[in-house]
């Protein structure tokens, strides 16, 4: 059995702050109330925070019994490793299923037309320990 701690990724999180600095003026906009305004958006920031660490301290990825079995927040699941027929390693998966704190993880494609990302601290080692199982995975860098 092998557990993957997840990458943290400050990009991610600094994006999401800076999409929403320009709500303090929307609110300013409507309230009229400096401090009010500011109010609402330090609330905003604080529940995005326990949510952005939430999500980093429970997600993991462990491997073993021949699968991947993935927890983050309210998502977790497995993988059948056998059933994984392409990695793709350091890109970022934009939509669909992401399980993941950090940008430049792996995207597994698995079943005919399942994907997941992933982003462990090092990719290559859980693409390693992958192959081990499964070394008829092909693998794009």
């Amino acid at each position: 059995m092998r557990i993957f701690k997840p990458k943290f990724d400050f990009r991610s999180y600094g994006k999401v702050y800076l999409w929403m600095s320009p709500l303090f003026l929307l609110f300013y906009a409507f309230e009229r109330d400096f401090w009010n305004s500011l109010l609402l958006l330090l609330i905003q920031y604080a529940i995005i925070t326990v949510v952005f660490l939430i999500a980093q301290f429970t997600t993991k990825y462990r491997l073993s019994d021949g699968k991947i079995y993935y927890r983050s927040f309210i998502f977790f699941g497995s993988i059948p490793v056998e059933g994984i027929h392409k990695i793709e390693v350091g890109k970022t998966l934009w939509a669909g299923m992401k399980p993941a704190t950090a940008q430049n993880g792996i995207i597994v494609y698995y079943n005919k037309y399942d994907e997941i990302y992933f982003s462990p601290e090092s990719n290559q080692e859980m693409v390693d320990a992958i192959l081990e199982i499964n070394p008829n995975i092909t693998v794009i860098y």
